[in-house]
């Protein structure tokens, strides 16, 4: 009865994991419909691509070779948020590596920025 219990709880627990994974990496349907169909990482974004990608709805950015659909962090990011915007479909290693406004002006972004940052990516930058 103990083992059955114990399988019980851990199958359980593993579940409502996956569920919290899933609902925070993808949180609202949009983001979803957005997201590629391939692994994260593994599609290659060209130049005009992430161009395309303008918008503050629909705001991809390459970062350190990488893209990333940053919209559904917009509201959620403690900086300027019209300054991401600004950078929406364009290359913005620069700004992130070296932030334009607020108390840390000139400071790179944290460690913990870049793990948040992993969540919204897209896939690999090419510029051609």
């Amino acid at each position: 009865m103990t083992s059955a219990r114990t399988l019980f709880m851990a199958s359980t627990l593993i579940f409502w994991n996956a569920v919290g994974y899933y609902a925070v990496r993808c949180p609202t349907k949009p983001v979803c419909e957005t997201a590629p169909a391939t692994l994260p990482g593994s599609r290659t974004v060209t130049a005009i691509e992430l161009a395309t990608h303008a918008t503050a709805d629909d705001c991809w950015v390459a970062i350190d070779g990488k893209v990333y659909s940053i919209a559904p962090f917009q509201d959620a990011h403690p900086g300027d948020t019209d300054l991401m915007k600004k950078y929406c479909g364009k290359q913005a290693s620069g700004p992130y590596a070296a932030k334009e406004s607020g108390k840390d002006k000139g400071k790179r972004h944290s460690p913990r920025a870049d793990e948040f940052l992993e969540d919204y990516l897209v896939g690999k930058f090419v510029d051609k």
